[in-house]
């Protein structure tokens, strides 16, 4: 019969267990001591400049969107315009506000949940999603680049 014995890569394998183990409790530790709750509710004001008039029969209230392979959250409410393009005269002394007619602007509110730090808004808290920033998001076939105006704690 061959004897086992305990060798150096023994050794190492118990120890880097026993590290996993200590990081997952830390982990949980710290997220319950620091309060950081993923489920607050916020609210995405965003704005889509000149898209297609194929807007108006894609976006419906409830639509659940994504963005980065995360679930970003639902269509609260949104509003359909023309859109509207500054330029400057002919002349090249005055700015002149122009309508596009076979374009439109949507404004809107996603519903999202994370959790709001010092730093901002982080959606599964590690995604930060803030003001001025472009998001490339996707619900079903419509995938559009949105700008963000706001994120206010939903009311």
């Amino acid at each position: 019969m061959k004897k086992s014995r305990f060798n150096v890569i023994d050794f190492f394998i118990i120890i880097a267990a026993v590290v996993v183990i200590v990081g997952i409790l830390s982990r949980i530790y710290i997220d319950q001591t620091t309060g950081i709750a993923y489920n607050e509710t916020a609210d995405i004001c965003f704005v889509i400049k000149s898209t297609t008039n194929s807007c108006e029969n894609g976006l419906n209230k409830g639509d659940k969107f994504t963005w980065n392979g995360s679930e970003l959250g639902s269509l609260k409410t949104f509003s359909i315009t023309e859109a509207k393009t500054v330029m400057l005269d002919n002349d090249k002394k005055a700015y002149v506000t122009v309508t596009d007619k076979e374009r439109k602007d949507v404004k809107g509110i996603i519903s999202s949940q994370g959790a709001f730090t010092d730093d901002g808004f982080m959606l599964e808290g590690s995604k930060y999603i803030g003001a001025g920033m472009h998001m490339l998001i996707q619900s079903g076939v419509y995938k559009v680049d949105v700008l963000v105006l706001s994120v206010d704690k939903a009311s």
